[in-house]
């Protein structure tokens, strides 16, 4: 948002882009602005190069990580996984604990996201049962859980569990936690990163 303090002709200097603005004209609520600038702004290699250097290398590749998303909001879980998908995720979603049992026994995942709140079998229902059965190796979870239902997480906290996100939770954020959790895996007996 531009908020401009000057009367017509009258120009406002940013010194350091060696840029003036001035008011043109003002017809009601609009403003036209005539902008005197230099045609080009010089930017040396070097300033570009500490600039994209200096900043850390967050874009892997997601092509063909697979994600099992169990989550009991069916539609924040179709939310999430249209955004995933479009990242490149594979995703297999879940609606309850035997359905997620299901898939995870169909095609082992590269990570699951397991809602707290899951009906029939909860987390740690799902948790309990990839522990136990020999042909579902190790896989990161992160475990999704509502503000106001925290006091399911106790109950959680048994297994090995790689990270925890509280809800609402945006698609983005999602991304994020399964990118750093991809980037960073599992480290100590407890499962956090």
């Amino acid at each position: 948002m531009l908020v401009v303090t000057r009367k017509n002709t009258e120009a406002i200097v940013v010194p350091s882009c060696n840029v003036s603005l001035a008011v043109q004209s003002v017809e009601g609520w609009r403003v036209r602005l005539a902008v005197s600038a230099q045609p080009e702004i010089p930017v040396f290699r070097e300033e570009v190069s500490a600039q994209t250097n200096s900043q850390p290398q967050r874009e892997m590749s997601m092509e063909g990580v697979r994600v099992l998303l169990a989550d009991a909001d069916t539609l924040l879980a179709k939310c999430y996984a249209t955004h995933l998908s479009l990242l490149g995720f594979d995703v297999t979603t879940a609606g309850d604990g035997v359905e997620c049992i299901a898939r995870l026994r169909e095609q082992i995942p590269n990570l699951v996201v397991l809602d707290a709140g899951l009906l029939w079998g909860r987390a740690e229902g799902v948790l309990a049962l990839m522990m136990e059965q020999i042909d579902i190796p190790e896989i990161p979870v992160i475990v999704t859980y509502h503000q106001a239902g925290e006091q399911e997480l106790p109950a959680v906290h048994s297994f090995r569990v790689s990270d925890y996100a509280a809800k609402p939770l945006t698609p983005s954020q999602l991304v994020e936690c399964i990118r750093e959790l991809l980037a960073f895996p599992i480290n100590g007996d407890d499962g956090r990163r």
